[in-house]
């Protein structure tokens, strides 16, 4: 019976992994392949507090990885600048929601930064078809509205 338990969630976890890959499921609905979905993701100084006003999706820097069926979303986020000189990350504690469009077979890292004393960003979107040198196909930079 234990050796069953064991099995089933070796089974589980693997299938969960295949699925995927990590990236986790930010849509209502049965599960689709990743081709069809868009991938939003966190980067540089970003953390995600909601998707589409969902607080479930959610994470911080480099463990973020969503998939959502693709359209106009909006992120809801803060963001923080690394500070070396005290060795420690300053956080800007405003919550900024930006809108923008997704497509699918693209993934979006949303990074922010300080330019000229005010918070920025930029998004960029990579397809997931990758060239015989395994960098995506096709790369832009994303349009997106902050919203507040």
């Amino acid at each position: 019976m234990f050796r069953k338990i064991i099995i089933l969630g070796l089974v589980l976890f693997i299938s969960g992994c295949v699925g995927l890959g990590g990236i986790k499921k930010a849509y209502e609905g049965t599960e689709k392949k990743k081709k069809e979905l868009a991938v939003i993701e966190c980067s540089f100084g970003v953390t995600i507090k909601s998707i589409d006003g969902n607080s479930d999706y959610s994470g911080s820097e480099w463990k973020c990885d969503y998939a959502v069926i693709p359209g106009k979303h909006k992120v809801s986020m803060t963001y923080y600048k690394n500070d070396h000189v005290r060795n420690g990350k300053w956080r800007y504690k405003d919550i900024h929601t930006i809108e923008f469009e997704t497509v699918k077979g693209f993934e979006y890292s949303l990074m922010a930064f300080e330019k000229e004393g005010k918070w920025d960003m930029k998004i960029l979107a990579a397809s997931f078809e990758l060239n015989s040198e395994g960098k995506s196909k096709k790369t832009f930079w994303a349009d997106y509205k902050k919203v507040n």
